[in-house]
């Protein structure tokens, strides 16, 4: 096992709810505002919010959203493009989604809101309790409750209600997949017309679901369970303790535990490294190559992934080494 010391840390103003890093910015949510930084720790700006930061969306602009019912749209530089109030507030970071026409975002209240990008209200629709995790996907928008998950046409009405039983402890939304954990431990995966395609009982309660392609499970039980879209297991891994947040982009997976522990491994299971962070990592982020998490004590890590993964470069030069060996064996053979 390696451990790594991330490149630097940072600290802010109490818990970190939100992280997003895109084209050399760095943004982060605590609990009163919103922070920029370039990729070396030098601040940009500082955006105050009523409220404690719940979400960050960010493209060509970013979309904050706080416990004080407020969806901000600022400019790269921090600047207030306009703000709009949402009955309930945004409780979830994965509760915020945007493309290129319109912004969705789901309210504690158990409302679904759509908004075009100029903040001008379209539509919202009950959905029950509170709202979790929405996507805009193509033609459709899915919504997941703490209890249910709804798909929608474009224009707020209902297609599918997949009538779930129980309490839904973490969602991933895909372009293919939904996917919904329960707190009895078991795992279903649904394409986005709402059809069950499978489900695997993780045998524990489920702390966290990330998926990239494939589905990522961690568990109270320690467990890090990689499963493939058909929902085959691809590899188990036992980690340090409970498993409380999740990520997987670009071929890697990135684990917090409990014992306030980053794991990174790939995609073929093979632990490359961990670092021990000062509070609970919860929130956590690979975009690009680089590596965020953020813990319940307000301290942000950073960290680079390399270009080329340490184990592949290794088989290949040991490849390479060993043709280069036979070569000059059988040249130095010809030469007798």
């Amino acid at each position: 096992m390696y451990k790594l010391n991330p490149m630097w840390d940072y600290p802010v103003q109490g818990r970190v709810n939100s992280l997003k890093a895109l084209n050399g910015t760095l943004l982060i949510g605590d609990e009163d505002g919103l922070y920029s930084l370039d990729y070396s720790r030098m601040p940009r700006w500082l955006h105050r919010t009523g409220g404690r930061v719940t979400s960050i969306h960010a493209g060509d602009s970013v979309l904050v959203a706080s416990s004080d019912g407020c969806l901000s749209k600022l400019d790269m530089n921090g600047g207030v493009m306009w703000d709009r109030e949402i009955p309930g507030y945004v409780g979830y970071d994965s509760a915020v989604d945007a493309d290129e026409n319109v912004i969705l975002c789901g309210s504690m209240d158990g409302f679904v809101y759509m908004f075009d990008r100029q903040g001008v209200f379209m539509w919202k629709r009950l959905i029950g309790s509170y709202v979790t995790n929405v996507r805009i996907l193509s033609d459709r928008v899915v919504a997941v409750s703490d209890r249910q998950v709804y798909t929608l046409d474009l224009n707020g009405t209902v297609r599918r209600n997949l009538n779930i039983s129980g309490y839904i402890r973490s969602s991933a939304i895909t372009d293919g997949l939904i996917v919904a954990g329960m707190d009895d431990g078991v795992v279903y995966a649904y394409g986005t017309g709402g059809d069950l395609m499978w489900n695997y009982n993780v045998g524990s309660q489920i702390g966290a679901i990330a998926a990239d392609g494939n589905v990522t499970v961690g568990s109270k039980n320690r467990q890090l369970i990689h499963l493939s879209m058909d929902g085959e297991v691809m590899f188990v891994r036992n980690l340090s303790d409970s498993v409380v947040s999740l990520d997987a982009a670009e071929g890697k997976i990135l684990a917090g535990t409990l014992d306030n522990r980053v794991h990174l491994y790939n995609q073929r299971g093979v632990l490359r490294w961990y670092y021990e962070t000062d509070g609970r990592p919860i929130v956590l982020s690979i975009k690009d190559l680089n590596i965020l998490s953020g813990t319940t004590t307000g301290r942000v890590y950073y960290s680079k992934l390399p270009r080329r993964d340490v184990t592949v470069s290794f088989m290949l030069s040991a490849a390479i080494l060993i043709l280069v060996g036979a070569a000059i064996i059988v040249v130095s053979k010809s030469w007798r």
